[in-house]
């Protein structure tokens, strides 16, 4: 996934294709939000590394196939624990304030008939996927960048911590601008990208991304 060359020149309308597919995640109405991250993010591929290689960051997990998946996912509860205790501890009242944010009030306590509650939850899946391949889009390229210079060692951790800030800036619409949640995402995204790197495909991200998501996908059944 990495060793695939990609039209550089198209990188500065890639991260265009970003902010439009993120503006329409937040702007779009519910029956197509949900489509905009994943619709620029693999017009961006294609753009990037073309269409014939597009199914190499879509390739099966290597054996043991869920090995990496349950690794990172780990990683991922481990943080955002931590992250969680050392928020309750610092500042207790912005535990108590999450049942009023975007994101919760999507997945808990809706009043709909059970086959709109599997709908929001079949979207959830599609818009996580979305955000995987979006940010690909826009890391993917800078991490080859990075390898070709002095910092080749480091490309991957500096590009995933900045992804980490972005994804966290990310969040903050849908938490009402209450940075200790978006925080908390960003945190915690770390993990996601690293499985990228282990497994050499998008999947594993998106495995990850759905497990550490399961409460807020379960609880719009609920």
């Amino acid at each position: 996934m990495i060793g695939i060359d990609f039209k550089r020149k198209y990188y500065p309308l890639v991260l265009v294709l970003f902010v439009a597919g993120y503006m329409g995640a937040i702007f779009l109405n519910r029956y197509f939000d949900w489509l905009a991250m994943l619709t620029a993010g693999m017009v961006s591929l294609v753009i990037l590394y073309g269409s014939s290689n597009l199914n190499r960051f879509f390739q099966p997990l290597p054996s043991p196939k869920w090995r990496i998946v349950l690794k990172y996912v780990l990683l991922l509860f481990v943080m955002e624990i931590v992250a969680i205790v050392v928020v309750a501890i610092v500042y207790p009242d912005a535990l108590l304030s999450f049942r009023n944010t975007t994101m919760a009030a999507r997945s808990t306590g809706l009043d709909v008939p059970l086959i709109e509650r599997i709908w929001i939850a079949a979207t959830l899946l599609v818009s996580l996927v979305g955000e995987e391949v979006g940010m690909a889009s826009i890391s993917i390229p800078l991490i080859q960048l990075l390898s070709h210079t002095r910092l080749r060692k480091f490309a991957w951790p500096i590009i995933n911590v900045l992804g980490c800030v972005l994804f966290a800036l990310m969040h903050l619409p849908h938490y009402h601008f209450n940075w200790i949640y978006p925080v908390i995402v960003g945190l915690t995204r770390y993990p996601i990208t690293a499985s990228w790197r282990s497994a050499n495909t998008l999947r594993s991200g998106i495995y990850v991304h759905w497990i550490s998501d399961a409460a807020l996908i379960i609880g719009t059944l609920i």
